[in-house]
């Protein structure tokens, strides 16, 4: 009965509800991320990272996969970078974009084998288990979804057009380039959302309705305290879109520690993370997903 109401809403263009992820998946994937240890752009660890990343997206054959390498100028030379995208269309032409970045920062002094478990290594987790769970569907999402693991996030010195933000760049300028803007309903970004201690801090320069729509996902999943506000905007993947016109929604945990004391630091590892926190992000990502595809972020 549960399946037949399922094809019938499908057929009647009523979105079905939108999957939940699988927590114990979610961290097994923390787990390889932060594996493959320091991964700044350009590194071993990053090209083992992108490595990993494109044969785990192979496992899922509703979605066509793909690795995006270019080479652009940074203060520390000629960098290659590498983003990986997987996507799978919809039952609308309209798409949403959910990114997260791969990379770490580069701390050779204070931090030589910084492996990012929070910044870098959670948000890869909670994309690996959304597409691990809408794969595992039997109908295809409202709206098409393609996920984004951007290289290059982090600046070498100081954030500007040379310097960090490499491969969300690169993909906002792909979809201009190809005349998707204005099928793009929103840009979902997920960065740091894994501290077990979860307080997920929506910038001041997120989209209004896309927050809106967020908590009130929270609201129906008994998670709404887990979410509040940032006093100021933040300079992160997601601006490169939201230059070009589409919404954009920052899922980001900038209260991570004291004061945010394990940001960018050796602090950050494994043990300051939960399976549950990945669950509560990305399972209230996908139902503001599911969401977009039933009516307009703006």
């Amino acid at each position: 009965m549960k399946y037949l109401l399922s094809m019938l809403a499908v057929c009647a263009g009523i979105a079905a509800e939108p999957p939940r992820i699988d927590a114990g998946f979610a961290w097994s994937m923390a787990e390889w991320a932060v594996a493959a240890g320091p991964r700044h752009s350009g590194s071993e660890g990053a090209l083992r990272s992108a490595l990993w990343m494109e044969r785990e997206l192979k496992r899922y054959l509703r979605f066509s996969t793909r690795v995006v390498e270019f080479t652009e100028k940074t203060p520390a030379g000629q960098v290659t970078f590498r983003n990986l995208v997987a996507e799978i269309p919809g039952r609308s032409a309209k798409f949403a974009v959910v990114g997260a970045h791969y990379d770490t920062k580069y701390l050779p002094e204070a931090a030589p084998e910084f492996a990012g478990a929070n910044d870098g290594g959670s948000g890869v987790a909670a994309l690996l288990a959304m597409i691990r769970a809408i794969d595992r569907m039997k109908e295809p999402p409202p709206l098409g979804i393609r996920f984004v693991f951007f290289d290059g996030e982090e600046c070498r010195v100081r954030y500007g057009c040379g310097d960090g933000l490499h491969g969300s760049r690169r993909e906002a300028q792909l979809l201009e380039e190809a005349g998707r803007l204005r099928d793009c309903r929103a840009m979902i970004l997920l960065d740091m959302v894994g501290d077990r201690e979860l307080s997920i801090t929506f910038p001041k320069n997120s989209d209004p309705e896309l927050r809106q729509l967020a908590l009130e996902e929270a609201e129906k999943q008994g998670k709404r305290s887990r979410f509040t506000d940032y006093p100021g905007n933040i300079l992160d993947d997601d601006l490169p879109f939201q230059a070009r016109g589409i919404p954009a929604l920052n899922f980001i945990d900038f209260s991570y520690g004291p004061d945010n004391g394990w940001w960018h630091t050796s602090a950050d590892t494994l043990d300051k993370l939960s399976p549950q926190s990945l669950k509560t992000v990305a399972d209230v990502a996908l139902a503001l997903i599911w969401r977009l595809g039933g009516e307009p972020a703006h």
